[in-house]
């Protein structure tokens, strides 16, 4: 790249990372307003793009992306929409970095927050029409469309599918669809913008989303599309419309397509068969461990450095199938929800496999003789550098919004740490002999260890004592050591998973939080866990908090003690997270979150409004307004979509 298309490309990834405010920690600025940076870098680019200044139109293309990426964060619509239509009106001139520009946008819509002049609908508009016209030019590059796939695009341009749909698509023959060969890189680049932002999808029309799966599902092998279909796969799970067996029937076709290409020597579909083999992988590997022995034997067959064969391409793609098979790489579309997010290594990967494969990368690096071999698995090398060694649930998750390329199967820790992390009470902070602290403490570490070495640990026995000795620390304030080493693991223990421990350890939690001096107590800690809770999504949120729902809705009642504690960018996040939840539990008959919720919301919007406040109390002008933006955009727009008046109990509430 030219010096200045380097400048204007780390301008642009600046952008995306700059906050809409700042926090001053010493306390004598609230928030510091950043937005004025990221409105000069806008006017920078979108100058540089105007008066063709950019050496690399592929690089000014990327950097379009990026602000418009920003542009949707910070709600800018008008300057969203000048960057679409730049972008749209590309893409028949420029290829796959306009494609990975309109797809980047496209995954991060869903997730916008609404502003007061522009609806969820204006969102979804936009959403459809980059779908369209992705996968409308995705089509353009077959030898013959069938006319079902041009029913298709009109469907997902307009937001709505029609009756057969699905059905039309899925009478089409297997694998019957080919790619023409002058196409080829074209329909590559088609099918892994497609990845991002397809799964988007579920949160227009799931059978929209469906219908996209049985598409793919007709193109052949060695297509590329497996760039697409993992992803596409998942949020298929994820959002109820396919099942284990149609996982089983993906995998079960990936590993036969490579057996029958390996022995033609196709290696093209051997490409497709092993990326998406190892795609699956990847994102079930603590459940699926048949899978990963597939993607590992397979694996030491074709990275074997006396056995590698293929063009530069196959070998690139061969040795990245191998990094993604032990972790998330989301600017590939897998396993997070948005590109930007950083790389995620899967808890449940073991050592041995990883250790296996960097050693077989690092071998393959070294030889001298194949440069295409030795720059792939370089690069391979690079990616996994970049990987954080275990995985958060908040960037990992089955939240119908943020799911775009997981299964359900994934981990439901609220610690990055807490998979390994075991109760240590050598690590707690000793007290005085004698007092209250000291002699619950003692009982609490017997009554646990006791139950743990007899296997006796059930509701019946364990559980009530534990439960009593655990609102006895309600009233005291403990040490951070209690958060980290204490009551986080228990939280993720099943053998300690009772509703009376769960209830117990939410009022615990929520108790250090309140009537604490903060010139003696620091929560940070407590507070941490509380707001990991928050950001869960709701299998992970159910399985910490318990299926009976009251630990969930004591939960919810804290909110007004804890929300004003948070950061001012996580209020926002974390609201919209959980009123996501009770959406979710009221569609299946559940009302008690609900209820829960906008009781605490009501209290909330009592302590911030002018006449009530206290002297001593001090918020962020950023946190009022977020917080009636919420209730305006959101809570008000709900009760209109998700038929929540229909019930007494709610309407009262609301």
């Amino acid at each position: 790249l030219q010096d200045s298309d380097n400048a204007f490309l780390a301008l642009a990834v600046l952008a995306i990372y700059i906050p809409d405010t700042f926090a001053e920690t010493s306390g004598v600025v609230a928030d510091i307003d950043m937005s004025r940076f990221v409105d000069e870098i806008h006017i920078e680019l979108m100058d540089a793009q105007k008066n063709h200044l950019f050496e690399n139109q592929d690089v000014a293309n990327i950097c379009l992306g990026l602000i418009g990426l920003r542009a949707l964060n910070s709600r800018s619509m008008s300057s969203l929409d000048t960057v679409l239509n730049i972008l749209m009106s590309s893409v028949a001139d420029y290829g796959s970095n306009v494609y990975y520009s309109l797809a980047i946008i496209g995954q991060a819509l869903p997730l916008a927050r609404k502003s007061a002049k522009d609806s969820g609908k204006g969102l979804q508009r936009r959403l459809c029409k980059i779908l369209g016209k992705l996968t409308e030019e995705l089509f353009l590059c077959l030898e013959s469309q069938p006319p079902e796939f041009t029913n298709l695009v009109a469907c997902i341009k307009s937001g709505r599918s029609t009756a057969d749909l699905v059905l039309s698509i899925a009478k089409i023959q297997s694998f019957s669809c080919h790619i023409h060969d002058s196409m080829r890189q074209k329909a590559r680049s088609l099918f892994l913008a497609l990845g991002l932002c397809v799964p988007t999808l579920s949160t227009v029309d799931v059978q929209l989303l469906l219908a996209s799966y049985r598409c793919l599902e007709k193109f052949a092998w060695g297509s590329g599309k497996s760039l697409a279909m993992p992803s596409v796969l998942f949020a298929c799970m994820n959002s109820g419309v396919l099942g284990q067996r149609d996982l089983d029937t993906a995998v079960e076709d990936s590993v036969a397509i490579l057996e029958d290409a390996w022995e033609k020597k196709q290696f093209r579909t051997i490409d497709d068969g092993f990326y998406a083999l190892n795609s699956m992988a990847g994102q079930i590997a603590s459940s699926g461990q048949q899978l990963v022995k597939a993607a590992d034997s397979w694996a030491s067959r074709l990275l074997e450095v006396d056995n590698l064969e293929g063009g530069f391409e196959s070998q690139l793609l061969w040795m990245l199938s191998t990094s993604i098979s032990i972790g998330s790489l989301p600017y590939l579309g897998i396993g997070s929800p948005l590109f930007y997010m950083p790389a995620q290594l899967d808890p449940a990967s073991r050592k041995e496999r990883i250790t296996g494969i960097v050693q077989r990368l690092t071998q393959l690096s070294n030889n001298l003789g194949e440069s295409n071999c030795r720059d792939s698995a370089a690069l391979a090398l690079g990616l996994l550098s970049s990987i954080k060694i275990s995985a958060s649930p908040a960037q990992r998750s089955d939240h119908p919004l943020l799911a775009f390329g997981q299964t359900a199967v994934s981990t439901a820790d609220i610690s990055a740490k807490s998979r390994s992390r075991k109760m240590n009470f050598s690590r707690i902070p000793q007290s005085p002999p004698g007092t209250c602290l000291a002699t619950i403490t003692r009982l609490t570490q017997f009554s646990c260890e006791n139950n743990l070495r007899s296997g006796e640990v059930s509701a019946a026995t364990a559980t009530p004592k534990l439960a009593t000795l655990l609102n006895c620390f309600t009233t005291l304030s403990l040490p951070s050591q209690f958060a980290t080493d204490f009551i986080e693991p228990l939280l993720n223990d099943i053998e300690f998973g009772s509703s009376d421990t769960k209830f117990a350890l939410v009022k615990l939690l929520i108790s250090q939080l309140t009537g604490r001096r903060k010139a003696s107590f620091d929560g940070r800690d407590y507070l941490n866990i509380v707001m990991r809770i928050s950001s869960l999504p709701r299998p992970a949120f159910r399985s910490i908090l318990g299926e009976t729902g009251s630990s969930a809705e004591e939960f919810m009642l804290s909110l007004p003690n804890t929300i004003f504690k948070f950061p001012t960018e996580a209020i926002g996040s974390s609201l919209q997270n959980l009123w996501q939840i009770c959406c979710d539990e009221f569609r299946e008959g559940s009302k008690n979150y609900m209820t829960s919720f906008l009781s605490s919301l009501h209290r909330i919007l009592q302590v911030i409004k002018p006449s009530a406040r206290k002297k001593q109390e001090k918020f962020s002008p950023k946190s009022e307004s977020t917080i009636r933006r919420f209730t305006v955009d959101t809570v008000l727009e709900g009760f209109c979509t998700v038929q929540l008046m229909t019930n007494d109990d709610i309407i009262e509430r609301f």
